[in-house]
């Protein structure tokens, strides 16, 4: 059964709330209409919205598609503003006439008043609140309101101190019993929000990723084990390809599982939702850090062994990255600049290739140097563990490169798309076709094709299956390997 994803204020007048099934939503308001999902017009509006308000300002704090926390210090000081209401409106009436969408601002001292705020100022208004207002503003604000405090949360401070829902009562509790209650450092956030203070909350929120994931909770339906090992092919590619866009590497991994409760329904309410599920979560460290979504993979399969659940009850897969080391810097802080185009440039200059060969090579971060070698060990590791260690064969650099015969990129392209339909899981022979041909590509120095038909199996691969996925960052890894061996460069990021 279908849930309202999101309501307007029109509905909300009728009782309607986020989450709710359509069914009782209609009870409601038999009236009610109903719109599709429209993702390309909502990205589009977002893109407007932001870069209207990055006209006025570039002290931008993004928290999603439509929201945000946006300093005007900077700008009031610059520009010698003195009434922050007036330039509010201006913003606001700008994004109303280029967007068409109403914008709600709450504006104060802090995130924590200015969110606060917001909620009074909705549907379509703003408010401020002065720092000599906050005393009384803060006390009437509903407890549950404050960043952090959730359900759970709000019970136990009610079971342990009495019945409130206002900030103005929880000032009535101590620092000290709420410190017992919710450990020295969250107990104090707590004292600190419910009087209006903000502490240590840098505006900017540069704080360090804890975690990388991937959940699915719905649509799980597998009754067979190379399905779900299949999923899990799948889930791990999609995790290399977020590590490699945060520029990090994982140490641990964690399987979370929705198995469906004794006694539940086979199908809940909810068209292929989980319904009911006892949770399971199940951890392990990698012998590395890394970003080898093969290693994390094969990690993951002997953690689904070892919890070991009827296939047909799953309604839940996640898995977690933690521990993560941040690859995006150098020990001395500073970014690596090494990208594909000095690559080209060193390339093109043969007389000065061998001195700035050696920079880029001792300009490097040892750790990622490590890091590289390391994930290529991890993959032919995998390899051999899954049986399939027959997938990494170089061959001599010795003729002409050419692939079946064929010359011409295109038709390149196409037999190689060819080899991949034939078969979801690749076969010896071809395997060591593609790797003796990349190898002679790399010989002859053909960088432009090597890149433009790995980028192409890449994509087809991805679009086949997991094992094609494998072999592909395989070869990838080997023409990195390869080139920076030649050339002090790489090819492709991970």
């Amino acid at each position: 059964m279908s849930e309202v994803a999101s309501c307007s204020y029109e509905a909300r007048s009728f009782g309607i709330r986020n989450g709710m099934y359509v069914r009782d939503a209609r009870a409601l308001c038999p009236h009610l209409t109903f719109l599709s999902y429209q993702f390309e017009e909502y990205k589009d509006v977002s893109k407007k919205i932001y870069r209207i308000v990055s006209e006025y300002t570039q002290d931008i704090r993004a928290v999603s598609c439509d929201e945000m926390y946006v300093d005007l210090k900077n700008l009031c000081n610059d520009m010698h503003i003195i009434d922050v209401m007036s330039t509010v409106n201006v913003i606001r009436r700008h994004i109303q006439e280029e967007t068409g969408c109403a914008a709600s601002v709450g504006i104060g001292s802090s995130v924590l008043i200015a969110r606060l705020a917001t909620r009074h100022a909705k549907p379509n208004g703003q408010l401020l609140v002065r720092n000599s207002e906050i005393e009384e503003f803060i006390k009437k604000e509903r407890i549950s309101d404050l960043p952090g405090i959730g359900y759970n949360m709000l019970a136990k401070l009610r079971e342990n101190v009495g019945e409130m829902s206002l900030c103005g009562e929880l000032q009535q509790v101590s620092l000290e019993k709420l410190q017992t209650l919710f450990g020295s450092k969250l107990g104090s956030q707590i004292y600190n929000q419910c009087r209006g203070i903000d502490k240590n909350r840098d505006f900017f929120d540069n704080s360090a990723r804890k975690s990388i994931s991937c959940d699915i909770n719905y649509g799980i339906r597998f009754t067979k084990e190379s399905e779900l090992m299949d999923f899990i092919g799948k889930v791990s590619i999609e995790l290399e390809k977020r590590l490699a866009s945060a520029r990090m590497l994982a140490s641990s991994v964690t399987l979370k599982l929705l198995i469906r409760a004794a006694g539940a329904d086979i199908e809940p309410l909810k068209y292929l939702g989980h319904g009911v599920c006892d949770s399971l979560t199940k951890s392990s460290r990698l012998p590395r850090p890394s970003a080898n979504g093969s290693l994390i993979c094969s990690v993951v399969k002997r953690l689904m062994k070892d919890i070991n659940p009827v296939i047909s009850d799953l309604r839940g897969i996640g898995v977690q990255l933690t521990n993560l080391t941040d690859l995006s810097q150098n020990r001395n802080g500073t970014v690596n600049s090494q990208t594909i185009r000095d690559f080209f440039a060193v390339r093109r200059t043969n007389q000065s290739y061998r001195k700035k060969s050696k920079k880029y090579m001792s300009q490097e971060d040892p750790f990622i140097q490590k890091a590289i070698k390391e994930s290529l060990r991890d993959y032919r590791a995998s390899l051999i563990d899954q049986g399939l260690s027959h997938y990494f064969h170089p061959k001599p650099i010795s003729d002409k490169p050419k692939f079946k015969d064929l010359t011409a990129d295109q038709d390149i392209k196409e037999e190689m798309w060819r080899m991949i339909r034939r078969s979801q899981v690749p076969e010896r022979a071809d395997v060591d076709l593609l790797t003796s041909y990349f190898y002679r590509l790399m010989g002859y120095q053909s960088i432009e094709d090597v890149v433009s038909q790995m980028r192409f199996l890449e994509r087809k691969a991805i679009d086949t299956s997991s094992q094609w996925y494998i072999v592909v960052s395989g070869l990838k890894r080997l023409m990195n390997d390869l080139c920076c061996r030649m050339f002090g460069g790489f090819l492709f990021e991970f």
